[in-house]
């Protein structure tokens, strides 16, 4: 059988590309109750397409990061395809620019605050990387429970008094640039965090029953490979290098968080693509340590779930 998790990188693209669009088709075609609950309006053409390049651009950035901290037995672009199956499969808010734009910062975040783990002196990354976690605040407030994983990072990485310093700097300051920008035009001061704090109890809890049977076959699916590769990685600690351990911890922590956001009354359905950003990462590294065969079938089940959500309700 041909091994899916050494794929040629113009055809894990290709794969990507090929999954948002049908799914942005069938969005526009037959969008689930589910996913109109929090935005009952169809997005236009071009927010369409400026929204597929900002998923392949985070598809690419998830892949090139989990190349880059070794998750992968070796030079893998099982991320992609990966990344496409999670963040457009499951389900797909009408949102789309709000929802790809907020988890592209967050892919960017994970990159850089992962980067940091690779040199003890790289306060760049650690700043650049906060920076874009507090944009995607700013571009969709529920991610702001995302804010927690710092705090789990000074006991993972650690973090010196120096870099949580950076850290929390560089996560405040785009909500604190929005802050200014408003006062210095002409509002008051409290108006922003005011209404951010609206915007994250607001709205209303996703409701599960009316998930479509092939929506709660995938995320059946995806919570299995997502729980193996959480308890293989901490099987294997031990014989893990320490950059692959922490970014499996990290990315782990992450997603918990997203999850959260996922749950919130104003988080729902366009919160799955940011939480697809962690989630691709534990998930390429359970499908990778698995068996040839194992792999093999569980990414045919995800191309046909992915195909049977065009036909099936």
């Amino acid at each position: 059988m041909l091994a899916i998790t050494r794929q040629t990188s113009v055809f894990a693209t290709l794969l990507l590309i090929v999954t948002i669009a049908i799914t942005f088709v069938r969005l526009y075609l037959n969008p689930f109750d589910v996913e109109l609950q929090h935005c009952p309006y169809l997005p236009l053409w071009w927010q369409g397409v400026v929204s597929g390049v900002l998923m392949l651009t985070t598809g690419i950035v998830v892949n090139r990061t989990a190349v880059k901290m070794g998750i992968l037995g070796g030079f893998g672009t099982l991320p992609l395809s990966i990344f496409g199956f999670l963040c457009c499969g499951i389900l797909l808010s009408p949102d789309l620019l709000t929802a790809s734009a907020a988890a592209a910062m967050v892919a960017f975040a994970q990159m850089f605050i992962l980067k940091s783990l690779v040199s003890i002196d790289d306060k760049q990354s650690l700043f650049t990387g906060t920076l874009c976690l507090g944009a995607s605040v700013i571009i969709y407030p529920p991610c702001a429970v995302l804010i927690g994983v710092l705090l789990v990072a000074i006991f993972i990485m650690p973090l010196s008094l120096r870099k949580i310093i950076i850290a929390f700097t560089g996560v405040a300051l785009p909500l604190l640039g929005a802050t200014y920008v408003h006062w210095y035009l002409g509002g008051a001061i409290t108006d922003v965090p005011q209404a951010f704090l609206n915007s994250i109890m607001g709205g209303c809890m996703m409701r599960f029953e009316s998930f479509p049977t092939i929506t709660a076959a995938l995320v059946l699916l995806t919570a299995l490979v997502l729980i193996y590769g959480v308890i293989n990685s901490f099987y294997h600690q031990y014989s893990m290098l320490v950059t692959i351990r922490k970014t499996l911890q990290l990315s782990a922590w992450l997603l918990l968080f997203a999850l959260v956001g996922v749950a919130l009354p104003s988080g729902g359905v366009t919160m799955v693509a940011v939480a697809a950003v962690p989630a691709t990462m534990v998930a390429a590294f359970a499908i990778d340590r698995m068996g040839q065969n194992s792999a093999n079938i569980i990414y045919a089940l995800y191309l046909l779930l992915i195909l049977a959500h065009l036909f099936l309700y």
